[in-house]
């Protein structure tokens, strides 16, 4: 692993070195850890070509002759220099002697450093090869310049400009992540840091009595959007013992900038770790559920899967991971007022050992109204006055029911029932007992998560001493000229009825009722007190059950009313006619007569194919459609049909095929 990170090292300073290589003037000196670099060129040195190297310091005008440089031909000779110049980089990609040794051949005959490929551009190669030269006898914080002189197949001389060393690059401030123990016996550590400032390469080091110690380690850096990871691992490390370590970060040309922050960390499996505590809890603000995590140690967890079930024992589900440094989460994927069980899976970076968290437990919260309940039916009973309440949805926990005895004071809550798993509740307000007092309700409900609905509209009614007003005499309803026509007969000994309500209710084929009465007319207390009512808000072919309630101005309805049933024939509305298609680039248009029948509001069109069920294609109110789903060299028939708001759907037209 530690060869294969300096070969991906190598690649990824390829592009830079070649790049310096190829300029002309005069960057071909640069500070190096133990002197200056010299880049002296492209031309293999082989007898008798050469390169003579001049130094001279800057402000002096007397030139030295330090080196020259030659080829060695001699495989055993090159080998063993080469091994020298290894030492001098060892962070940096050299091949192996059996890579020379299958490419000798071409070191001795080839003319040029690039023609060696890969294994010509290593630091290592080019210093034994004689391309590069490595002035370990430069004088620190001294300005030299350089002169190179090639003798050969082609001449020439370069200068460069002044150097000195030791040189210390700036890189983006590295800091300490975290340590893992690994199972199969090492220490691995990271570091990090964020920017483009980044090293080529780094060395660990290790402090023993407080003084850095270089380890040989396994090493790598990769990157993940701006951030750089450093990562390491020491294999010399022991279980139970705890560490100081910092890497030292250098260029491409091996000057170290400025030391890492100081890590400390622990040798300890995995596997001792735990969750010191797991928690969920319901967002107060949007409908989701915070989940929060604590592990025991800061050891280098790779992710943490969160699985969830609506079954405390069953049915788990991965629904997210997170990175290994997080310790939150907030589940929005849930349904308001069901409660949701987590647990947890840490999975460790480098053995992919795991740890699994206890299981913890909220219920989703909703911050969105349930529907308001309706006050069917309110009346004085001996003990108060008595409220028979419907609940038009499930899933509310308590009934709230408000109450006043005056339209000029607030109303005020009286009580806070639980809701049974049912749609009606009836309530008995036995406070409500002041003799001849006339009190007005209205009722709301809570949801599981304290979200209170609108209230219902008002309803009125005295104590047991007040009159409940008597019912009609008589009830007559018929069906004719399109609406159900209803009278009735008014008791000439009540003068204090201020209203009649009508309410309905439909009936089955078997003759029994669908659902409560209902009301169906708006009642206006400016509006003239009659004894007739015309309802047209009925479908036609079903039969319904009318009654009417007295109301007086106590606001006290009456409790014994006749009733009425009538049966609203089924209408057959118009077939459309005339329907005729035609191909155009933009689909299959359609085209017919409209129908001359106030109640005809809209056509459907209906589509099939041979051999296949015909399907809806649209329901439109005009007399035309273009199909754009119909596709070339296909066969398809159409019909239609027309439809009422009241109506049921027509017999269907004549169809008409076409080819598109």
């Amino acid at each position: 692993m530690y060869t294969f990170s300096k070969y991906i090292l190598f690649l990824l300073t390829l592009v830079g070195w070649t790049s310096l290589m190829s300029q002309e003037q005069p960057s071909f000196a640069t500070p190096s850890y133990k002197g200056i670099l010299i880049i002296l060129g492209k031309e293999m040195p082989t007898a008798p070509q050469t390169y003579t190297i001049e130094r001279k310091e800057s402000g002096t005008d007397k030139w030295t002759k330090i080196a020259s440089t030659n080829m060695q031909e001699d495989m055993s000779t090159f080998l063993k220099l080469l091994e020298i110049n290894r030492k001098l980089y060892p962070d940096y990609y050299c091949p192996t002697d059996i890579d020379i040794r299958k490419n000798w051949a071409k070191f001795t005959t080839t003319t040029h450093i690039d023609s060696l490929r890969f294994i010509g551009q290593s630091i290592p190669v080019q210093l034994t090869c004689g391309t590069m030269y490595y002035d370990q006898t430069a004088k620190e914080n001294t300005q030299y310049e350089y002169r190179v002189t090639f003798s050969g197949r082609t001449s020439f001389t370069k200068t460069s400009k002044a150097v000195k060393f030791p040189y210390h690059p700036v890189f983006d401030s590295i800091t300490f992540q975290y340590s893992t123990f690994t199972t199969n016996g090492g220490l691995a550590l990271r570091w990090k840091s964020v920017g483009k400032g980044n090293p080529e390469t780094f060395r660990l080091y290790r402090y023993v009595n407080e003084k850095p110690v270089a380890l040989l380690a396994i090493k790598d850096i990769f990157q993940r959007g701006d951030t750089t990871f450093y990562s390491a691992i020491d294999t010399t490390a022991k279980s139970g013992y705890k560490y100081q370590y910092a890497i030292f970060p250098y260029d491409k040309y091996g000057n170290h900038g400025k030391t890492s922050a100081i890590g400390t960390a622990y040798a300890f499996d995995f596997k001792s770790i735990y969750f010191k505590s797991v928690d969920a809890n319901t967002h107060e603000q949007e409908l989701a559920i915070d989940l929060k995590w604590q592990l025991s140690s800061t050891v280098p967890v790779e992710h943490i899967d969160i699985y969830r079930s609506i079954n405390a024992d069953k049915n788990f589900v991965k629904i997210a991971a997170t990175i290994g440094s997080d310790n939150s989460y907030r589940d929005k994927n849930i349904q308001a007022d069901k409660v949701y069980y987590y647990y947890l899976v840490a999975h460790e970076f480098y053995s992919g050992d795991t740890l699994k968290s206890t299981r913890f437990f909220d219920n989703g919260w909703s911050k969105n109204k349930g529907l308001a309940p309706i006050i069917q039916n309110i009346q004085p009973d001996k003990s108060g006055v008595k409220l028979e309440v419907y609940i038009p949805e499930q899933g509310n926990s308590h009934l709230l029911v408000y109450r006043r005895e005056q339209a000029t004071q607030p109303f005020v809550t009286i009580a806070e029932i639980s809701i049974p798993d049912t749609s009606k509740i009836t309530f008995l307000d036995t406070t409500a007992n002041l003799p001849q007092a006339l009190y007005e309700y209205k009722v709301a409900v809570k949801s599981k998560s304290f979200i209170v609905s609108d209230t219902s509209t008002a309803a009125f009614s005295g104590t047991s001493t007040v009159a409940i007003p008597n019912g009609v005499l008589y009830l007559s309803a018929y069906f004719q000229d399109n609406a159900v026509n209803l009278r009735w007969e008014e008791d000439s000994s009540q003068t204090d009825i201020v209203a009649y309500l009508v309410k309905r209710r439909e009936i089955n084929s078997t003759g029994k009722p669908i659902g409560s009465f209902t009301v169906v007319n708006k009642w206006d207390n400016t509006a003239e007190v009659t004894n007739f009512y015309t309802d047209k808000s009925f479908i036609s072919g079903k039969t319904y059950e009318y009654m009417v309630c007295a109301v007086n101005d106590k606001l006290l309805e009456s409790k014994e009313n006749p009733t009425a049933l009538v049966a609203i024939p089924a209408i057959q509305l118009p077939t459309p006619t005339a329907l005729s298609a035609r191909a155009t680039n933009e689909g299959i248009v359609l085209e017919w007569a409209k129908v001359n029948d106030p109640q005809v509001t809209k056509y459907k069109i209906y589509r099939y194919q041979r051999g296949q069920e015909p399907v809806l294609l649209n329901t439109v109110t005009s007399p035309t459609y273009l199909d754009k789903t119909a596709k070339k060299g296909e066969l398809y028939f159409y019909y239609l049909t027309s439809e009422g708001e009241q109506v049921k759907e027509s017999t269907p037209s004549a169809e008409v095929g076409i080819r598109y």
